[in-house]
């Protein structure tokens, strides 16, 4: 009975971040929070599977990357002042 609802349980979340990925990816092209839906998606999937987790490690490093590059303009911009 355990596995049934581990297999079960694996299934929702599968189905549950596909969903939200298709939709954050529809909202690339319409209006809508369409990177922020994808990462909800994988952070969902994340719970089940290694490659979310590392796909989403990879998307945070991505992400503090930018955040410091950003932060370097403005202060190199704000010195030059």
């Amino acid at each position: 009975m355990e596995v049934i609802k581990r297999h079960t349980r694996r299934a929702l979340v599968t189905l549950l971040g596909l969903v939200i990925i298709l939709g954050g990816m529809i909202m690339l092209v319409t209006p809508g929070p369409g990177l922020l839906t994808i990462i909800i998606g994988l952070t969902a999937l994340a719970t089940e599977y290694i490659w979310a987790r590392d796909l989403l490690q990879k998307a945070k490093d991505r992400y503090e990357a930018g955040k410091l590059k950003v932060l370097d303009k403005l202060k190199s911009k704000s010195d030059k002042k």
